[in-house]
């Protein structure tokens, strides 16, 4: 528009030199003698008392004052910047060719000084339906939406909306933080890794092998083949409980060993349930219950056999080879185990342990 003046090149570089120049000028007035004598030698005058650089020529430019030609005060503030001085104009609509310009107001060395008798005429633009605008418009920033923050940036009034990622949550369009859902104990974000973020918390969802995997189908198919299979086992050996065979077999003995491979096909049901105090015992006291019962009553058998093959040729009875002494020896052996278990549960109690892994998939490391 040609109605507002733009003031730049070479007034400016004028306005430059004219302000040296009256630094320079106050310099000399203060610093020496009159008159004035110069020495261009050393560049000093007679009586100096301050040197002449661009740090003390600075001082002076900070308290320059000067009328510009077209009638202005030109100053400068503490930092060395020129104070300002506005002209506030209201561009106004006149008729559908014409458009004029009205100044109602200035600003000048930090104060505003505005014509109240036209702010009531004021014009803001034209509406959708080419009416004139006489409100002012309304000046906010966007709200952030729930699940983001805003970020304060210097090189922006209204700051930037940032999500809350992570185990981090907003519920508020006015959040200046995102909150902490680890406060509330094993929670996350709703939205840990979406760009509109989490404007609240879920709890952390516990994984652990179920009855529904596909690898738990197959280990409880395979235990329940296995006790059918000693089930049938103890029924044909309960029919043939007094013929020669399974006496010679050693049947209290036997018992013992069908018991512990049964515990042994019972256990990974175990392992598979949820895990729990009581569970973390059964397991670390039951695999090794199952495996001495039933390696015991094995041992113990060979033993027993080993030894009486051993004494064939002698007409003495051999010692500790009756049915209550093997049952005996293999609690015995059964015993010893528990111990030693017992000893490493005080050691290490055990318990459920909680690991929160990150998600490989996840991008955002979280």
């Amino acid at each position: 528009s040609g109605e507002v003046m733009l003031i730049g090149g070479s007034p400016w570089t004028a306005y430059i030199g004219k302000l040296e120049l009256h630094a320079l000028h106050d310099f000399l007035t203060d610093n020496c003698a009159d008159p004035l004598v110069w020495i261009s030698a050393n560049k000093t005058c007679i009586g100096q008392k301050m040197e002449l650089n661009g740090e003390s020529l600075l001082q002076y430019i900070h308290d320059v004052s000067f009328t510009s030609p077209t009638g202005n005060k030109i100053s400068f503030d503490e930092n060395g910047n020129v104070k300002g001085r506005y002209e506030i104009l209201n561009y106004r609509y006149v008729d559908s060719k014409r458009h004029q310009l009205l100044k109602v107001g200035t600003w000048k060395d930090g104060v505003l000084d505005f014509d109240k008798s036209l702010y009531d005429t004021m014009q803001y633009g034209i509406d959708k339906d080419g009416g004139v605008v006489t409100s002012p418009p309304l000046s906010q920033c966007a709200l952030c939406a729930p699940g983001q923050y805003l970020l304060s940036l210097p090189s922006s009034c209204c700051g930037k909306c940032q999500p809350c990622l992570g185990a981090s949550f907003s519920n508020s369009s006015y959040a200046t933080v995102c909150y902490n859902c680890t406060a509330l104990g094993d929670f996350w974000g709703n939205s840990p890794t979406n760009d509109s973020g989490s404007s609240g918390c879920v709890k952390i969802e516990e994984v652990f092998l179920t009855f529904s995997h596909p690898w738990s189908i197959v280990i409880v198919v395979l235990s329940v083949l296995g006790l059918l299979c000693v089930a049938a086992t103890t029924v044909i050996f309960g029919m043939k409980w007094t013929s020669p065979v399974v006496k010679s077999s050693g049947r209290e003995q036997m018992i013992l060993l069908l018991f512990g491979i049964a515990t042994s096909f019972l256990l990974p049901v175990i392992y598979i349930s949820p895990p729990s105090l009581g569970v973390c015992v059964i397991q670390r006291v039951g695999i090794w219950l199952c495996i001495s019962l039933t390696f015991g009553a094995i041992f113990v058998k060979v033993l027993r056999v080993y030894r009486i093959f051993l004494n064939k040729g002698s007409m003495t009875h051999v010692r500790f080879t009756e049915p209550h002494y093997q049952i005996i020896f293999t609690l015995f052996i059964v015993g010893v185990q528990v111990l030693i278990v017992a000893a490493s549960i005080g050691l290490k109690v055990p318990g459920v342990n909680k690991d929160i892994r990150r998600d490989s998939e996840n991008s955002n490391n979280f």
